[in-house]
Formats: structure tokens, sequence, C-alpha cells
């Protein structure tokens, strides 16, 4: 059975565990909201700013006896609210990506430059814009360029490698 906390701000509401809200007086849960930046958001009322789920999970669940200003998700799943994924820490830790591994490499997508005759694969946009001497918005998937150091060549992404 999930454990229900109200919020102390919006005493109307409640949170669980899981990162689900709800009204009190209706016991109606909210519809939550991905706020542009990838966060879960909701709206607590009509005339107020939406309101980060993780944010009002760790509030209510997670203890924060060093006063640390941000919430971090463990598994870098902005989406996934769960208390287990969901710990307090300074802004100099979020921002580096504390304790996520591989956060930067999940991220990379490996690029294969194909002329006809070579194929080439970079582990990432900006290695083969650096090969090719230009910008990494410059490297357009699907396209044969005409002219400069990229003449004749075309993008795409490498799903797998096999």
């Amino acid at each position: 059975m999930l454990m229900w906390k109200t919020i102390e701000e919006r005493p109307n509401y409640s949170v669980d565990e899981k990162g689900n809200i709800k009204n009190n007086k209706t016991g109606r849960i909210l519809k939550q909201y991905t706020h542009s930046c990838g966060y879960k958001t909701v709206m607590l009322g009509r005339k107020t700013s939406p309101l980060y789920i993780h944010r009002l999970v760790a509030i209510a669940f997670i203890e924060n006896p060093d006063n640390l200003p941000q919430v971090d998700h463990i598994n870098g799943d902005k989406t996934d609210n769960r208390i287990e994924n969901l710990r307090w820490v300074t802004a100099s830790e979020n921002t580096l990506g504390f304790g996520h591994k591989n956060r930067a490499e999940h991220k990379k997508k490996k690029i294969r430059a194909t002329n006809g005759v070579e194929t080439i694969i970079f582990d990432s946009r900006n290695d083969c814009a650096r090969y090719f001497q230009c910008h990494k918005s410059q490297i357009e998937y699907g396209r044969v360029y005409k002219k400069g150091r990229k003449k004749g060549w075309m993008f795409e992404l490498v799903k797998d490698i096999v």
C-alpha cells in the first residue's frame, strides 16, 4: 500500500513515494506534465506556478539534515520520481552528475559517414565534425554534401554495430 504525505505548503494535496499527487478533498490523482527541461511537474491550483514532482517527493520523504539545495535523480531519468531514485545533493554535485556512471556516454550517438568508397564510424557528432573541420550542427543526417571537406559524404545515426 502506498504511503501518502500531505504537502506542507499545500495542505489540500498529498504526494506518495512514487510521485503521484492527489487532491485530498476529492481523492483525485492529478495530471502530470513534462516541463520543457524534461522534469515532471504538476499544477496545484489554477493560479499557481508548476511545481517539480521530484522536489515534492524529496521534501516529503527524504531527510535532508545537511540542508542540501537540490534533488538528484540517481539513475539520470528525470521522469523517475520514486523515492529510491532521489537524493539531496549540492548544486555542483548535481551539475557534474555526481554518481552517474556513463551518463555522458549514454547520450553519445555514433555517426556513420559514407562517400560510396569509404565508410567511417565516429563515436559522436562532435568527433565527426572535428574530422570534417566543421561545427557539429553542420552534420545533417541523410544529406549528401556538395562542397567543402564534406563533399560527397552522407551521414547517418548508427543504431547497432554488428
